[in-house]
């Protein structure tokens, strides 16, 4: 088997596996059936296109792969589960009939005709019918692809920023507008050439870039898995978060500007240290309205302004109480110097996240000392 066969061969059992695979993590608001059937037409594809450039070899009836190409409408169903909500079963089988339709009519001639669609179901000419559906497939792609853009950009223009998982859908969205305009071009060039350019190479770009999808499907899995699971928690503070602040703007492009001069605050000059410090206070320091910041804060550390500052309060008054330094000072002390306004405040939190009182804290540390 030549290189190409072989490579088109892993890459369409690789795609159907991480299909397979993906499928079965499907969670009602992460939309991973939708993407698990995206990445399985392309798989099928590549699968087909294996099998058809071995001279000789084994043929998979054109009718396999073909409705594929109007699988489209799974991409811009994923982008709505990510950034609105699940659409309903009503509109998922709107979107879907054009696949079932093809589907449907493909065969029942590949049925009926016992050479597949392209003896006679348009034209009597294969070529022109094979021009035909492979057109009217990518157009149908690159309708939802447009539809699926329009939904990315009009979530990211009310959240400010894109997050992992924004950026991974876009990623799909560009490379699907990438395959449909290559595939494009081969069809312009097979009309243009009346079918005398082998359409195996010319489809080779359209088969590679397939593949890069499959694959930056795995790498992503394992360099972001947040972008394949949400748990319920996450659901709720996400639309508790668009509801919150759907009519706040981050300033384009400036996010991780913001979280630097943030974290300067925090880290260097550290301002939780400050009992008084309010959202508004902190807000002047970093130059922004306490609107922004507070979304800005809820968006990355995922907590609200007092929860961040009692975070870093407890993380130096663990330092304090493991530093010999401070042997000396008793709890309540240690307690005000890192922010804390109160004994019960301070305990309250203490206890909740480490699970055991400032007192054991510090015995333990002088036990093992």
């Amino acid at each position: 088997m030549k290189v190409l066969e072989f490579y088109l061969l892993i890459c369409g059992i690789h795609g159907i596996i991480q299909s397979i695979i993906l499928f079965r993590s499907v969670r009602s608001d992460t939309g991973n059936e939708f993407l698990s059937f995206y990445i399985f037409s392309f798989s099928v594809i590549l699968l087909e296109n294996a099998f058809k450039v071995v001279e000789g070899g084994f043929q998979l009836p054109t009718f396999i792969s073909l409705p594929f190409l109007f699988s489209g409408f799974t991409l811009y169903l994923y982008a709505r589960t990510i950034t609105t909500s699940k659409p309903s079963l009503r509109s998922i089988a709107y979107h879907a009939i054009p696949f079932a339709l093809v589907t449907v009519i493909l065969l029942i001639s590949y049925l009926f005709e016992g050479m597949g669609w392209s003896t006679s179901f348009f034209t009597r000419d294969p070529l022109i019918n094979n021009i035909v559906l492979n057109l009217s497939g990518v157009i149908h792609l690159l309708l939802y692809i447009s539809l699926s853009y329009r939904e990315l950009q009009r979530y990211k223009k009310i959240s400010g920023y894109a997050s992992v998982k924004i950026t991974w859908i876009s990623f799909l969205v560009a490379t699907s507008l990438i395959i449909c305009v290559s595939a494009l071009v081969i069809l312009s060039l097979i009309v243009l050439w009346q079918g005398k350019v082998s359409l195996v190479w010319l489809a080779v770009p359209v088969w590679v870039i397939m593949t890069l999808l499959i694959f930056s499907l795995g790498y992503t899995s394992l360099r972001s898995p947040e972008v394949f699971h949400r748990t319920a928690s996450q659901t709720f503070r996400d639309l508790s978060t668009f509801v919150k602040y759907r009519n706040t703007e981050i300033p384009a492009g400036q996010f991780q500007d913001l979280i630097a001069r943030i974290e300067l605050l925090l880290t260097r000059e550290k301002v939780y240290k400050l009992p008084e410090m309010t959202l508004s206070e902190f807000a002047k320091r970093v130059e922004l309205r306490p609107n922004v910041l507070s979304r800005i804060i809820n968006e990355y550390y995922k907590m609200n302004f007092n929860q961040l500052l009692n975070e870093y309060r407890l993380r130096e008054t663990q330092m304090m109480l493991q530093d010999p330094q401070f042997d000396k000072y008793s709890i309540l002390g240690i307690a005000l110097e890192a922010g804390f306004k109160s004994k019960s405040s301070f305990n309250s939190i203490f206890k909740e996240k480490l699970q055991q009182s400032p007192k054991d804290f510090r015995k333990q540390k002088l036990q093992v000392d």
